[in-house]
């Protein structure tokens, strides 16, 4: 973000305040975009980077995956450069979400990847643990920390949602940020952004009736720091299942953050899945502005993108930006019906 302070590192008083006054009475309202498709052309796929089944590429040799019967796919995927030496030096971190409904439970895993010559994770070198942790659903680090940050969303609202990972010592502290949501319906989304702040955003809003959810800005001891109202597209499938599955910060641009939302439709033989990936920008009021950046399914014709969750920056390609994404297979990948671990990747035109 340069040197500039925007809004989102400001205190907290600017949007709080008018969070105060419109929750007494006023009605929510998002900024629409004057053309909701005016940047879906800045970013194209690359299908030279891209695996669509990753669990059955031969590159792909992790016998942890091959003998578990349970293992839901990869539900957070977080890239660290490495300025010096990039891309070659990239290192890679995975995690999966685990599985709580059997006995004994099911831990997430967390795998740590070395790059290839092209900066994207050199499968081979993949090295795998398992964390003290269910329901992982985003993973980042902190250059500065040399720390890891996990989201988790657990059925039990007494479990916290948001812990810091040492991976040198494997020690887990679970951050004091309390927060309410019902089952399955919790955070999936994390960004770190500067000053300690920790982002996310309610994979769905409190109430299926409702449109706005919130994105929300904790430090690691709990305090509320920020808070701007999201309005989400409830209905982007047929059925009222959209929900928001990841959260990145835009480090080139003051203010704002790129939201991945995602729906699944039975009924939708072909593609199966609505994906957006949002630009969204937070407004002194509190309130986002939000605009198409890629449509999976405009993007990708006749190709089912599946259930993309997981988002990072990736290395740069000839000087351009990319965002690598994805999927959990949902426990899914044999079947009728199975579901696909797809590895795909976005460059910037």
């Amino acid at each position: 973000m340069g040197n500039l302070r925007s809004i989102i590192e400001q205190p907290v008083s600017t949007c709080f305040l008018f969070l105060l006054f419109y929750s007494a009475g006023c009605t929510r309202t998002s900024r629409p975009a004057k053309n909701e498709n005016d940047l879906a052309s800045t970013w194209q796929y690359e299908p030279a980077e891209s695996i669509p089944d990753l669990r059955k590429d031969a590159l792909f040799k992790d016998e942890n995956i091959k003998s578990d019967s349970i293992f839901g796919g990869f539900s957070g995927i977080e890239y660290v450069s490495d300025a010096l030496n990039a891309p070659t030096k990239g290192r890679w971190f995975l995690i999966t979400d685990g599985y709580s409904k059997v006995t004994p439970r099911h831990n997430s895993y967390l795998y740590s990847c070395g790059s290839n010559n092209s900066g994207f994770p050199d499968w081979k070198t993949c090295q795998a643990r398992a964390l003290p942790l269910i329901s992982a659903e985003s993973v980042r680090y902190s250059k500065n920390e040399q720390q890891l940050y996990i989201v988790t969303e657990n059925d039990e609202e007494s479990t916290p949602s948001f812990h810091q990972f040492n991976p040198e010592s494997s020690q887990t502290t679970h951050l004091p940020i309390q927060v309410n949501f019902k089952p399955d319906r919790g955070f999936e989304s994390l960004a770190l952004g500067t000053a300690n702040f920790i982002w996310s955003i309610r994979e769905q809003p409190e109430k299926q009736s409702d449109t706005f959810t919130n994105l929300t800005a904790w430090n690691k001891s709990g305090k509320l720091l920020k808070e701007f109202s999201y309005k989400i597209n409830i209905s982007s499938c047929a059925h009222e299942e959209n929900g928001i599955s990841e959260l990145l910060i835009d480090p080139e641009k003051a203010n704002t953050f790129l939201v991945l939302e995602r729906c699944y439709d039975k009924d939708d033989k072909a593609q199966k899945n609505t994906v957006i990936l949002y630009e969204v920008t937070a407004q002194h009021q509190g309130l986002t502005e939000k605009k198409v950046l890629f449509n999976f399914r405009d993007g990708l014709p006749g190709f089912n993108s599946d259930n993309l969750e997981s988002m990072t920056w990736g290395p740069k390609i000839s000087g351009k930006r990319t965002l690598v994404f994805i999927s959990d297979d949902n426990f899914r990948n044999s079947g009728a019906n199975p579901q696909f671990t797809r590895f795909l990747v976005l460059k910037e035109k």
